[in-house]
């Protein structure tokens, strides 16, 4: 029967023990859902899952935020042991590093043999399961029931048991859905593992032609990360946050607006040097384009000095268009004059 409570016998329970970050604002112990890192192949997932294992294990910061160093244990299944030692060693393993990995044997009963070794290391502050759909062998990851019931088994015989513990899943993206615009619904499989997990970490290449990785992060409860790209180092194969997404698109687009504004003023110029005496709205029309911006972006010019403007025209009262170091008709009859 389901339990029920009033508001009132809802805020006279006790507080309970609050839940501790193992990642600052990002991986937290005491829930009751994993949380998942997802990305297509290749997309840098084990290499950022290699980074956080030994910065939990060595108590050193992860993309700059501060973590609770414990016991790591770390469940593989793509690679051989030999792999996982040189690119663990590449990235800072030593043997004072406070980590178990896991290497599954066809005839494992995965859910047993992590269960053993979290008793056997009861100070595990973090597991992480590379990948999701190798250690809970869903029979049908696309239907939500056996999804449903595969999570279920994991928190019921694995989380339950260990809630000082932080719990991450590795996992891919749906290739056939690439144009979907949130993160969230490129999961692969089933929408059920999208809402039992808790917080998501995505990976992604920028494309074939910029290797660049994006990462980006939600929490339920917690500090997420705003769409970033990674500084790769490939010698020790650990990535820290760059620019964000949205700053380099700003950047880009102030480059383009001055690359613009360069390119008006030297089509200016060059119209002014090659016409000049004509009227600021003759050389408006010349230049095309939306004449009012045009006719705004001279009048700066000619504030700031790179064109000048000398009074001509049959009545003497236009505003002739010069460069600065041209002399207008006017100018020359003047200092013939004087030369006489």
């Amino acid at each position: 029967m389901a339990l029920q409570f009033t508001a009132k016998e809802l805020i006279a329970l006790p507080p309970t023990n609050p839940a501790n970050w193992i990642v600052e604002g990002l991986l937290r112990t005491k829930r009751r859902r994993p949380s998942l890192l997802c990305g297509f192949p290749e997309a840098g997932k084990s290499t950022v899952a290699h980074q956080l294992a030994l910065a939990v294990a060595n108590g050193v910061p992860f993309l700059d935020r501060k973590t609770t160093q414990g016991h790591v244990i770390y469940w593989k299944n793509e690679d051989s042991q030999q792999d996982v030692a040189e690119d663990l060693r590449r990235a800072g393993l030593s043997t004072n590093s406070n980590l178990l990995i896991l290497l599954p044997e066809p005839e494992d009963r995965n859910l047993d043999v992590l269960a053993s070794a979290l008793r056997q290391n009861p100070s595990t502050k973090l597991v992480i399961v590379e990948t999701l759909a190798d250690f809970l062998n869903i029979p049908d990851i696309t239907n939500n029931d056996d999804c449903r019931t595969a999570l279920q088994n994991f928190c019921n015989l694995v989380m339950q048991s260990n809630p000082d513990c932080a719990f991450l899943l590795l996992h891919h993206f749906n290739k056939s859905n690439l144009n979907a615009e949130l993160s969230g619904t490129k999961i692969l499989g089933a929408t059920v593992i999208s809402g039992f997990t808790d917080a998501k970490i995505y990976l992604r290449q920028i494309s074939d032609e910029d290797s660049r990785r994006v990462i980006h992060a939600t929490a339920r409860k917690g500090v997420g990360i705003v769409p970033t790209y990674l500084d790769f180092d490939p010698e020790t194969l650990t990535a820290t946050l760059g620019t964000t997404v949205r700053d380099e698109a700003i950047a880009t687009r102030q480059v383009a607006k001055t690359k613009r504004i360069m390119d008006l003023d030297s089509r200016i110029q060059q119209l002014v040097s090659e016409n000049p005496g004509l009227s600021k709205w003759v050389i408006v029309s010349m230049v095309g384009g939306n004449g009012q911006r045009v006719g705004k972006h001279l009048e700066g010019m000619i504030h700031a000095g790179f064109i000048v403007t000398k009074s001509g025209g049959e009545k003497g009262n236009a505003q002739l268009l010069y460069l600065p170091d041209e002399e207008s008709p006017i100018d020359r009859e003047k200092k013939g004059e004087v030369a006489r």
